[in-house]
């Protein structure tokens, strides 16, 4: 049981030492564990797909663009906020919270005017 030469208090000590390195790996992989991945899909008024949409953890330079389905998917830490952006249409800021995946629709700068200055806005 004990190698040659091995006092039995010495064997408790290392059990212990592996024991608590242990437990201290597995409580940082529970702390780092706290980001997640999340998926969603952006869309224009239409409901067209929109491509190359800039999803961007806000405050960070992390971030991806949709593909040609319009879909995306980000690993984001519990509580943040992504910033989705397009050309020609207004960037939106989305707190994520505990959903998984989003459905986006991206509202053009020329729809939100006409709601700001209570104008009706069409696309023919």
């Amino acid at each position: 049981m004990f190698s040659k030469g091995a006092h039995p208090s010495e064997f408790g000590h290392r059990q212990t030492t592996m024991l608590m390195l242990g437990l201290f790996l597995l409580v940082s992989q529970c702390l780092f564990a706290q980001s997640r991945i999340i998926k969603g899909t952006v869309y224009d008024e239409h409901k067209d797909a929109l491509i190359g949409a800039s999803v961007i953890l806000k405050g960070t330079s992390q971030g991806t663009i949709t593909d040609i389905d319009g879909n995306f998917s980000l690993d984001v830490p519990q509580n943040s906020t992504i910033a989705i952006s397009y050309i020609g249409c207004e960037t939106q800021e989305i707190k994520i919270t505990g959903a998984k995946t989003l459905i986006v629709k991206a509202g053009s700068y020329a729809e939100s005017f006409a709601k700001e200055h209570n104008m009706d806005y069409r696309v023919e």
